[in-house]
């Protein structure tokens, strides 16, 4: 339903009663707005409810109100049941603060129709350092707006397709793993054998489970299970999968701290991201090499450098890094490093979903994924979570 037209006034340009200065057609100021091709409305702060008092015909173009329809009323005629109240609030505080304020905000034309306003207000000071009149320039950004909703769309669809191969690749694989090996468990007398081969069945299968949860948590529909954990612990119980994963080509060695405190997360999911964090050390020696796996308490002040460096608010989290000795990466590729389907690989297997997921999982658990890289130097990947002691006063928001 369009806004209604009520308080008429002639004009384009009035002195409403109480107006401390006339507003005059040869002003400089006026004539300058009058001859813009912008969109422009001048307001009166100095009146009871700010009205407008002054409006060009590009403004009319836009918004289909003659100004005459106009002068006198506040500009909130121009908001509907759909304009976002947190902009609305943005630009009343800042008109009350007597500041500036550029906002995108939706706004309704004279009938009814909705269009997308970006909208930038800004106060003119008198001699006496108040503010005069605030000037808003507007312009209607509704195509770019669609245009910018219809690319994210296809890179939207595009990411769905690099996801549905790369789940499908690594499916197969498993599947093909799983089969040949119930082929040759049929056929195997030797108990010895039938228990590797049930071994590697065993893997797979478990390989499939953290790419199911991967999967899911990348889609935010897996909702997530925080709680104490003993990272410890936890790594411990993976001892068999990981040396798995790394192969016997690379040598794996853990420093874990004893007296290590509970950290604040999801179990689940901390395996998901170590098994990650994993892999991309693995494929970045693809020869022979060694991972180290770390934990600690990190007691981080206002000193620490990753807080100085806007990386990590203060506070004492459990660490855990994961470090290996392979080619490393180029700072370009750092900073890309935690994009979705990133990939420096040309071939192989893989969902490209491996290091944005972790990055995804420490943001949902109130944690941070910090890399640090150099070429021919090696990877060190860092997961702060927070203490369990500090941490359960907040609970983390559902998802979907």
């Amino acid at each position: 339903m369009p806004p209604s037209d009520e308080v008429p006034t002639s004009g384009r340009e009035v002195r409403p009663p109480g107006s401390h200065q006339a507003v005059g057609s040869e002003d400089v100021f006026f004539t300058a707005i009058r001859q813009a091709g912008l969109p422009m409305v001048v307001t009166d702060p100095r009146q009871a409810d700010n009205p407008i008092v002054f409006a060009n015909d590009a403004f009319s173009q836009l918004t289909g109100y003659p100004a005459e329809q106009v002068l006198g009323r506040n500009c909130r005629f121009m908001q509907g049941p759909k304009t976002d109240s947190e902009t609305i609030t943005s630009v009343r505080r800042a008109v009350g603060e007597g500041g500036r304020v550029t906002v995108e905000m939706l706004n309704y034309r004279r009938d009814g129709t909705p269009f997308w306003n970006a909208l930038h207000v800004s106060p003119v000071f008198g001699s006496d350092g108040e503010p005069l009149y605030f000037f808003g320039s507007q312009f209607d950004v509704t195509r770019q707006r669609a245009a910018d909703a219809a690319w994210h769309r296809s890179q939207k669809m595009e990411a769905l397709g690099q996801l549905t191969s790369g789940i499908a690749h690594d499916f197969n694989n498993l599947l093909m793993v799983i089969a040949g090996n119930l082929e040759l468990i049929g056929k195997a007398e030797d108990p010895e054998r039938r228990r590797r081969l049930s071994s590697r069945m065993q893997e797979a299968v478990f390989r499939a489970r953290q790419l199911t949860r991967q999967l899911l948590a990348f889609a935010r529909r897996q909702q997530l299970n925080h709680r104490a954990i003993d990272l410890n612990a936890l790594i411990a119980t993976m001892a068999e999968p990981i040396r798995r994963i790394l192969g016997p080509s690379i040598r794996l060695e853990t420093r874990l701290d004893p007296d290590l405190d509970p950290c604040f997360a999801d179990a689940g999911q901390v395996e998901v991201a170590l098994i990650n964090l994993l892999l991309n050390a693995r494929d970045a020696m693809p020869g022979d090499g060694a991972v180290t796996i770390t934990t600690g308490l990190a007691r981080l002040d206002e000193g620490a450098p990753e807080v100085a460096a806007g990386e990590v608010p203060p506070g004492d989290y459990v660490s855990l890094f994961v470090t290996d000795v392979g080619i490393g990466m180029q700072p370009e590729v750092l900073d890309r490093a935690i994009e979705p389907f990133f990939t420096t690989k040309h071939s192989g297997p893989g969902s490209g979903l491996g290091l944005s997921t972790v990055h995804g999982f420490a943001q949902q658990s109130r944690g941070h994924l910090l890399l640090r890289s150099q070429p021919g130097q090696g990877t060190s990947a860092r997961l702060l979570f927070p203490c369990f002691a500090v941490s359960p006063a907040w609970r983390p928001e559902p998802d979907g």
